[in-house]
């Protein structure tokens, strides 16, 4: 019996898979036809920054509640500081800055800010209030438990910075500098044991593809996230990497160097052919992150294919 389209599109992604030398983990879902594309969907994978996709969610519904405004002025500190992905960090220079929360969130989604982001998970509730969030909607399959600042603390090895008060991001920037090689590696060794900020590319497809069907958020606050995303500037290689330069993609794109690149979102077929959801979570401690990167953009392009044909 000849494999179907599905089989053949599994298994040229499973190819790439082997060939690449990663762990992949892969799901993508035609809302409009219900077929789906898997691989390994069901296993857990460091979220890495597409955690603030949960956490966005979570923000803007407090917003829609109307306990939190998008256009109140939050205050960041020098406590606020996080390493890692941003622009904040790197342009703060004096006590003051104040930034809406709007721009915040859009920081957080546009840039991968982890200030921006701490700073909305923070004001979200933390993550006990997120992972609360997708459990009341039936997704089991993500954790959201800490700062960025702290899971970075940890990935570094310097897990005793993750408890200090006040945070100061001079002195992780001090003690990073500090540490050495065997540090480093056995920070990344436990890291990648960790059970805590993991998720399955199901489970963030099954959040993405509520969100796009409006049973997260009402259409308003749906369009702010969704917009956001569409204009995100990270991660240009990876689900938009081989698509037609004129595809419209809205994706949140997460990365740990030296262990996970990831990218999840929607993609939109031409022709009024609907939309693909896709999370696709490449996890190695050997490739550099451009090879990973173009694991993700040849797999996110052999989905295309494949429903751009079937749908």
């Amino acid at each position: 019996m000849a494999a179907s389209p599905r089989q053949h599109a599994e298994d040229e992604i499973a190819r790439i898979a082997e060939r690449s030398g990663t762990l992949v983990g892969l799901c993508a879902i035609h809302p409009e036809s219900g077929e789906g594309i898997e691989l390994n969907a069901q296993d857990s994978f460091p979220l890495a920054s597409t955690y603030k996709i949960p956490i966005s969610v979570r923000l803007l519904k407090l917003v829609q509640e109307g306990r939190l405004s998008l256009e109140q002025m939050i205050e960041v500190g020098a406590e606020d500081l996080s390493p890692g992905s941003g622009l904040i960090k790197d342009v703060f220079t004096v006590p003051g800055l104040q930034l809406s929360l709007r721009n915040l969130l859009r920081l957080s989604i546009l840039f991968s800010d982890n200030t921006a982001s701490d700073i909305v998970l923070r004001l979200a509730g933390e993550g006990d209030e997120v992972t609360k969030m997708l459990r009341s909607v039936g997704i089991d399959g993500i954790r959201v438990d800490r700062f960025a600042k702290h899971i970075l603390c940890e990935f570094y090895g310097l897990s005793d910075m993750a408890s200090q008060t006040p945070w100061s991001l001079e002195r992780f920037r001090a003690r990073l500098r500090e540490t050495d090689e065997s540090s480093r590696k056995a920070g990344i060794d436990a890291f990648a044991l960790d059970s805590r900020d993991r998720g399955t590319p199901s489970a963030l497809v099954a959040l993405l593809t509520m969100l796009v069907r409006g049973q997260l958020l009402g259409p308003d606050h749906t369009n702010v996230l969704l917009d956001l995303m569409r204009k995100c500037q990270t991660g240009p290689a990876r689900l938009k990497g081989q698509l037609p330069k004129e595809t419209v993609v809205a994706h949140k794109t997460g990365s740990i160097e030296g262990l996970v690149v990831n990218d999840a979102g929607i993609i939109e077929l031409p022709d009024g052919r609907g939309r693909i959801v896709i999370a696709v979570f490449v996890q190695s401690r050997e490739r550099k992150v451009a090879e990973m990167e173009a694991v993700i953009a040849q797999i996110a392009r052999t989905v295309y294919d494949h429903f751009l044909e079937s749908a």
